[in-house]
C-alpha cells in the first residue's frame, strides 16, 4: 500500500507472508471443523465407516472421503460384493476386496434410516465433504502462496532441516 507517495513502513515480503500465515492456520482451523462434522454425520450415516478398527481406509482420506461422499448403508447393502470391489478400485481403495467384506458387515449391522432421513443425510454429507474438499484445495494453495514468499527471504533455508517445512518455517 502506498500513502502519499510512498510505501508504508513494515509493508514488504514479511508482512505479506505473515498475513498469509494467518490465512493459513484460520482455513487449516476450519478444516478441521469441518472434519470433526464430517465424523458426527458419519456416524450417523455410515456408523463405524471412519473407525480404524472397522476398516483399514484411513479417516478423511480420499478414499474414505468418496466413500462418504458417494456411499451409503443403504447402497453398500444393495451392491454385490463385486460390484463394491469395482467401485473402491476405481477410487483407489487398497485392498478393495478387503475393504469391501469390512463395509458390507459395516452395513449389515447398520439400522437403516428412512428414505427421507437417508437423503437429508446424504445432502448434508456431500456437502460436508465438498467444504472439506475446499477447504483442503484452499489450504494447497496458501502452501504454495507461502512456499514462493519463504523463497524471497533468507528463511527458506530452514526448510532445509528435516523436519521443517514450509509451513513452520514461514511461522518462524
Amino acid at each position: 500500500p502506498r500513502i502519499a507517495g510512498r510505501e508504508r513502513e513494515g509493508d514488504d515480503e514479511y508482512t505479506e507472508l505473515l498475513m498469509i500465515v494467518r490465512h493459513h492456520q484460520k482455513l487449516t482451523s476450519q478444516r478441521t471443523a469441518a472434519g470433526n462434522r464430517i465424523h458426527a454425520a458419519a456416524g450417523i450415516l455410515f456408523p463405524g465407516i471412519l473407525e480404524s478398527d472397522a476398516t483399514d481406509i484411513t479417516p478423511l482420506g480420499n478414499a474414505s472421503l468418496d466413500i462418504l461422499d458417494k456411499l451409503s448403508v443403504y447402497r453398500v447393502k444393495r451392491m454385490s460384493c463385486e460390484q463394491l470391489v469395482k467401485w473402491l478400485k476405481r477410487h483407489k481403495v487398497i485392498n478393495a476386496a478387503v475393504q469391501a467384506q469390512k463395509l458390507k458387515q459395516l452395513a449389515a449391522r447398520a439400522i437403516q434410516p428412512s428414505e427421507q432421513k437417508e437423503r437429508a443425510n446424504r445432502t448434508i454429507m456431500e456437502d460436508l465433504v465438498a467444504q472439506y474438499r475446499l477447504l483442503s484445495s484452499q489450504i494447497d494453495r496458501c502452501l504454495g502462496k507461502m512456499a514462493g514468499l519463504l523463497r524471497q527471504t533468507p528463511h527458506w533455508l530452514l526448510t532445509t532441516i528435516d523436519g521443517i517445512g514450509v509451513s513452520t518455517a514461514a511461522q518462524m
